[in-house]
């Protein structure tokens, strides 16, 4: 068959096409789980970030000193040390707990599952017309 040919080129580009979209539908496939850690982890590292528990490179805390703390450039932590900071048994750790913002009671995890909840709710909030809703001062 010559490769000249529109049906040759067709089916050429059709066969490259299909190969490479499996090839990465594949890849995104078995990177899926990982890229859940990774959000996981991103949320955690947040929270410690606002948190004040980074220490300063040269080991300064907010605790012992916040006006140094303020300036100071912190300490790149690994994913394990963030993990630990969320996992030690010795009770001094971050936990999750979810806050009712109209009355402030704490919610019991173990009523609900929670973040399906906040999911579902975020979901039925509508968006704001812009024609509507402009800024005024």
């Amino acid at each position: 068959m010559s490769r000249d040919t529109n049906k040759y080129i067709i089916g050429f580009a059709g066969a490259v096409c299909i190969f490479w979209s499996v090839l990465v539908s594949g890849t995104a496939l078995s990177l899926k789980e990982q890229q859940n850690e990774n959000k996981k982890l991103d949320l955690k590292k947040n929270v410690v970030a606002v948190s004040g528990l980074v220490p300063c490179e040269d080991g300064t805390t907010e605790k012992e000193d916040s006006e140094k703390y303020k300036d100071c450039k912190k300490k790149k932590l690994s994913a394990t040390e963030v993990n630990e900071m969320f996992t030690k048994s010795d009770g001094d750790r971050i936990k999750t707990e979810y806050i009712e913002l109209k009355s402030g009671k704490k919610l019991d995890p173990s009523e609900k599952d929670w973040e399906a909840e906040i999911k579902k709710d975020l979901k039925a909030c509508k968006k704001l017309d812009k024609a509507k809703n402009k800024p005024q001062i």
